[in-house]
């Protein structure tokens, strides 16, 4: 899975650890499952779809936008098709959202990671099905 997807001396980060960098960027609370903070747009680069809201991704002329430097790029994720195995993926949601893995795992079928939607300024923690392709940030050991 994802846990190879880094190189020598970097790692992919756990639940905990994406929690740490919410907490320094997000000034709502980042304590509870699902949707929280409002850190979404700070983490968020070019390329996202165009939203007027405030602290959001595709808000672009936010003072505060990719403030963080980890420019998130709306990739979405790929999903197999049904009935064709796992050689055949589609894309989706590309330029409007945006999932990373985590490195905390929940069961063999099911992994947290982190959502962003061009038109939200909360990030989501959620579970999310091992059998998707979602991005990943790896992050120096």
């Amino acid at each position: 899975g994802v846990q190879g997807a880094c190189p020598s001396g970097w790692h992919l980060p756990s639940d905990a650890e994406w929690t740490v960098m919410e907490k320094r960027l997000a000034t709502k609370d980042v304590t509870y499952f699902g949707w929280r903070g409002d850190h979404a747009g700070k983490l968020s680069g070019e390329g996202w779809n165009v939203s007027s809201k405030t602290g959001t991704p595709g808000n672009e002329e936010d003072p505060n936008h990719n403030v963080s430097g980890f420019s998130a790029f709306p990739a979405g994720y790929c999903q197999g098709i049904p009935g064709y195995g796992k050689g055949i993926l589609i894309p989706r949601y590309a330029g409007s959202h945006a999932f990373f893995w985590c490195a905390t795992q929940d069961d063999s079928d099911n992994a947290w990671g982190r959502g962003l939607y061009y038109d939200e300024a909360g990030v989501n923690q959620d579970l999310y099905g091992k059998a998707f392709g979602y991005s990943v940030r790896c992050i120096r050991d």
